[in-house]
């Protein structure tokens, strides 16, 4: 039977704020994905350093880019905020519903910030927590998404790197191969984050109530108990 260490609370408007900020951060993503193949056809038809030249321009200061660089830089603490909160809610509702935590409510928290275990803390927190809502054995989206998003955070420092060791034709090529990678593991990471919190807290509604019912029960019978005969 559930216990009461752990309050069962609503995690909908949780949830709405990751959509909300991670649907932001998708179109953001596509965006950049969209204006990187124009970037690489671009430069697969360029004829001269001339060319280049404008094409890395317009890599550092076009109107475009920057817009974009800034409202991904914008969005990312709001992504961070928003998943933290999420799951902390959601990890303790699972424990109020009876799931035995194999980590403490604050490695909800803490697991994202402390070197080394933030590779595999968070991933087990919301692992756990997607299968005890969806009473599941396995959470394949859980493991597909926190590849994607490991490797988006991998994967984002290399274009950089890349470009300053020299600005040649091979360079920039190889940089936006990279880029381009990068923006498609970082629109499916938001994706599958977006529908890992949707059927997670979906799925804990319908918990909570029986939460809700077991404790209202326990309360009628207990007050049954004390109005009772000596």
């Amino acid at each position: 039977m559930p216990g009461r260490r752990h309050a069962f609370r609503p995690a909908r408007s949780h949830a709405r704020f990751v959509v909300v900020v991670f649907v932001a951060m998708a179109a953001v993503q596509l965006a950049q994905l969209v204006h990187h193949v124009f970037q690489w056809l671009d430069l697969c038809e360029s004829r001269s350093m001339d060319d280049l030249f404008s094409l890395v321009s317009d890599r550092e200061s076009g109107l475009l880019g920057s817009v974009l660089v800034l409202g991904q830089t914008l969005l990312l603490p709001l992504c961070a905020i928003a998943v933290i909160v999420w799951l902390r809610r959601a990890y303790e509702n699972a424990a109020s519903a009876g799931m035995r935590l194999r980590h403490g409510l604050g490695w909800s928290i803490g697991g994202w910030f402390v070197p080394i275990a933030n590779l595999w803390v968070p991933v087990q927190i919301v692992g756990d927590t997607y299968r005890h809502a969806l009473h599941r054995r396995s959470a394949a989206v859980v493991g597909l998404w926190w590849a994607s998003f490991l490797a988006w955070s991998w994967l984002g420092q290399y274009p950089g790197v890349v470009v300053s060791t020299g600005r040649t034709m091979r360079s920039l090529a190889q940089a936006l191969r990279y880029e381009m990678v990068a923006d498609g593991l970082a629109l499916a990471s938001a994706l599958l984050l977006i529908v890992i919190v949707v059927r997670t807290t979906g799925s804990q509604r319908v918990i909570g109530a029986d939460v809700a019912d077991v404790f209202g029960e326990r309360a009628a019978a207990g007050s049954a108990v004390r109005g009772g005969p000596a």
